[in-house]
């Protein structure tokens, strides 16, 4: 009974030191572009990043005491806890300072409660649903998009560490460590098991219906 009684994972410390940067540096949020509500676990928090992405989104500022109206004037500043919850989330966070560490941190929250919710459709339709390819749907689609959401917030590597690599690699060119590299693909996976596309050769590629072949296809096409 504990188990069923458990909260979806969450950390509302990092949820509110997001918040309190987005709102005194609301600019900040150009660098997280896959930030969504569906990131804050509590309620009042979501409502708080959407008007902020909102004003942001329109140019807007974002400015305290004009925020807080907002909030009342649509009805929503009971929800996030009054006037005094927005004052404490908008002080928590004294600078923008690890921003992107906190970043991962909900990502990882939002990928397990993603998991969890998953799991529990999955065994719903293993016991109640007779179609196959409504088990085929709802387990393939949702593995995609916790695979998707955890990959695009990768942290990007410095121009110091790109330069590094690309320097090292022509390197190993040069000197015979590694071989030529084929038709390089934007698929970094590819690229390393078959050295990209080559001529003569044929790689096999299976997967479900509507598991992303064609679009597979399609990004080695543009890729060529």
């Amino acid at each position: 009974m504990s188990d069923v009684l458990k909260a979806y994972p969450h950390a509302v410390g990092v949820e509110k030191a997001v918040l309190s940067i987005l709102l005194q540096y609301p600019e900040t949020l150009h660098d997280a572009p896959a930030l969504t509500e569906a990131h804050f676990y509590l309620p009042g928090h979501r409502i708080i990043f959407e008007l902020i992405h909102e004003l942001t989104a329109a140019a807007r500022p974002v400015e305290l005491v004009s925020f807080v109206q907002t909030l009342l004037d649509r009805g929503k500043l009971d929800g996030v806890g009054g006037p005094a919850a927005v004052s404490d989330i908008y002080t928590y966070q004294p600078s923008p300072g690890h921003f992107q560490e906190h970043l991962a941190r909900l990502t990882d929250k939002l990928a397990r409660r993603m998991t969890i919710a998953a799991a529990h459709e999955m065994e719903r339709v293993a016991y109640e649903d007779d179609e196959p390819q409504e088990i085929l749907t709802v387990t393939s689609g949702p593995i995609s998009a916790i695979h998707d959401l955890l990959t695009a917030t990768a942290p990007a590597k410095s121009t110091k560490a790109v330069l590094r690599a690309c320097i090292e690699r022509f390197q190993d060119l040069c000197t015979g460590k590694t071989d030529p590299m084929g038709i390089e693909t934007s698929l970094v996976e590819i690229n390393r098991r078959f050295r990209g596309l080559h001529g003569k050769q044929i790689v096999v590629i299976s997967a479900y219906p509507s598991g992303g072949k064609t679009t597979l296809a399609g990004q080695f096409a543009a890729d060529a």
